[in-house]
């Protein structure tokens, strides 16, 4: 799984509280509450396999960060819980919350939001808070740097050589599959011709 940011918040013993899936989705794929949904089940199925309860599953967060408006709601935040049908008030409690930051529409939060200045800088680039001049600085630097660059390259080339070799031996998988099905197929086909014969001699006398 590629994410493209990964965090989680931990207690003072080193215990995990949250989770938090970010990812920058600068156009619209018309699949990102799926892909959403795809998310967290993944990160679900990944912590169980390590022998954890459902009762320890942690409160996740899926974050999309998205310039233009996938819901036509024409608000700057869309927060997503499930709710029961007949009652929005019940909510589900499986403590997964799935956001998505418009950052075009920004200007519609008030001033005193948190978030306003983030999306604000995604949306302008303009640093206008302490928090997002640290990010600029550090975004120019690693656009400056050529060992950063470097090994982004290696690691993009990393990533899609890991990718072809997936999808060979999927390839492989699947060759392997159908060549064993055409077997299967071929079986069937040859005792079927065999008991048509094994009629046929019967009818013939």
């Amino acid at each position: 799984m590629r994410y493209d940011v990964y965090a989680q918040e931990t207690g003072k013993d080193g215990e995990v509280k949250r989770s938090f899936d970010l990812e920058m989705q600068m156009e619209d794929t018309k699949e990102l509450p799926k892909r959403a949904r795809y998310y967290q089940s993944i990160h679900d199925t990944h912590e169980l396999r390590k022998g954890s309860m459902y009762s320890s599953l942690k409160d996740q967060y899926v974050l999309f960060i998205c310039p233009e408006d996938i819901f036509k709601e024409g608000l700057p935040i869309y927060s997503f819980q499930n709710y029961a049908t007949e009652n929005k008030k019940l909510a589900l409690n499986d403590r997964t919350f799935k956001n998505f930051y418009i950052f075009n529409q920004y200007e519609k939060l008030p001033d005193t939001h948190p978030l306003k200045p983030y999306l604000k800088y995604f949306a302008t680039n303009a640093a206008e808070s302490s928090e997002t001049r640290k990010i600029h600085t550090k975004v120019e630097w690693y656009r400056s740097d050529e060992k950063t660059q470097e090994r982004y390259m290696t690691w993009e080339q990393e990533i899609q050589l890991a990718a072809e070799a997936a999808a060979e031996k999927e390839r492989e998988r699947n060759e392997k599959i159908i060549a064993e099905k055409d077997a299967e197929i071929a079986e069937q086909a040859r005792k079927i011709a065999a008991l048509e014969a094994k009629l046929a001699g019967k009818n013939s006398k």
